[in-house]
């Protein structure tokens, strides 16, 4: 039995110009008609493009399918086996993006809906990495390397402040900043410690959603003055460094603002 191009644009569910390509690229045979000028093509030519479309859709390259009609049945399975841990990988990946974006939510609504709030609660542990501290840079090529492999194995990291208590007078603070994520995503995607990751224990805290315009210079006066006086009003101390999570940036009012999480450790 003979087809037209447009019978395999039926069975196969591919567009005439895909056939005339895959002719062209010699997966088929087709013959010319010379009646009518059409393209005649055999039995073998739409099983031969069924599978080249079913390979296709597996996303192997035109090189791979080309190679794998003509290799054996060990070779095929070695290629697609090969093709399923690939996919596999971005599946991985693509959880780890949606559960990321699932948390930006949830902190964008709660940031509106509890800004410049006072919430107690226990912290959750963090890995970080600074790339600036005490106000200057601090990236040398081996922790700028330190960085990008820990934002390669733990895609839901977070951009944070870091502010480090220095000593018992009130609010002085020595300003950093780096990347971190949760404790529990680390493990997750089998992040092993090495030097220059810092650990920001899990401890009791008071949380606050503050908004604040992207400019410079941290306001630090501005953000850590209403919650050391709050906590000194309820009889506490400061009990360590605040992190700062940098939720999600917007504009506002004529100008580019950004939710930051602010965590103070407390003891009574």
């Amino acid at each position: 039995m003979k087809y037209t191009t447009k019978d395999l644009s039926r069975i196969l569910g591919v567009s005439g110009n895909t056939i005339r390509r895959y002719d062209e690229m010699g997966y088929l045979t087709g013959i010319k008609n010379e009646e009518n000028g059409y393209r005649q093509f055999s039995n073998e030519d739409v099983e031969r493009l069924m599978y080249v479309t079913k390979y296709r859709k597996e996303e192997l390259s035109h090189e791979t399918v080309e190679n794998l009609l003509k290799s054996t049945p060990d070779d095929i399975v070695h290629t697609l086996e090969k093709k399923r841990n690939i996919i596999r990988e971005r599946i991985a990946y693509y959880k780890a993006i949606d559960h990321l974006l699932k948390d930006d939510i949830m902190l964008m609504k709660l940031a509106r809906r509890n800004l410049d709030e006072f919430i107690y609660q226990e912290c959750q542990p963090m890995h970080f990495i600074r790339y600036m501290k005490d106000g200057k840079l601090d990236l040398p090529q081996s922790k700028a390397k330190l960085i990008q492999s820990f934002m390669e194995k733990c895609p839901e990291f977070y951009y944070m402040y870091l502010l480090e208590s220095q000593g018992p007078e009130k609010g002085r603070f020595m300003f950093s900043e780096g990347i971190g994520a949760n404790t529990l995503m680390t493990s997750k995607y089998g992040f092993v410690s090495e030097d220059g990751v810092e650990l920001y224990e899990q401890r009791p805290c008071v949380l606050r959603f503050v908004k604040i315009p992207i400019k410079d210079e941290l306001p630090l006066d501005e953000l850590t003055g209403p919650v050391l006086e709050h906590i000194e009003t309820k009889g506490l101390k400061t009990d360590g460094d605040v992190m700062i999570l940098k939720i999600g940036c917007f504009y506002e009012e004529g100008r580019l603002m950004q939710y930051l999480l602010m965590h103070f450790p407390v003891r009574q």
